[in-house]
């Protein structure tokens, strides 16, 4: 699943950066930026999507359901269920 993928490409910048203690799942990093450092940034495209057709994507935006979009993103999924980007949280 693409989203795994994601998930693998955050574990490889973390491994990269020499603070994850060369672990190599998001859940199992030896070191906690957050804790670490008062701020973290992360910049880009991560990839990751809205679970839901394009289509279905425009009808729901068009009828200003902002909520349900919110719902079916994967990122803000990851980040809950804190299989990535572990106590990390989006800017708003």
């Amino acid at each position: 699943e693409k989203v795994l993928i994601r998930n693998q490409n955050f574990s490889q910048i973390m491994a990269k950066l020499g603070l994850s203690g060369g672990a190599g799942d998001c859940g199992e990093l030896g070191f906690e930026p957050t804790h670490a450092f008062e701020h973290v940034f992360f910049f880009g495209d991560m990839n990751y999507r809205v679970d839901e057709s394009f289509q279905k994507v425009i009808s729901i935006a068009s009828q200003g359901k902002w909520p349900m979009l919110l719902s079916l993103d994967q990122l803000r999924k990851e980040i809950e269920t804190k299989r990535c980007y572990f106590n990390f949280r989006e800017a708003g």
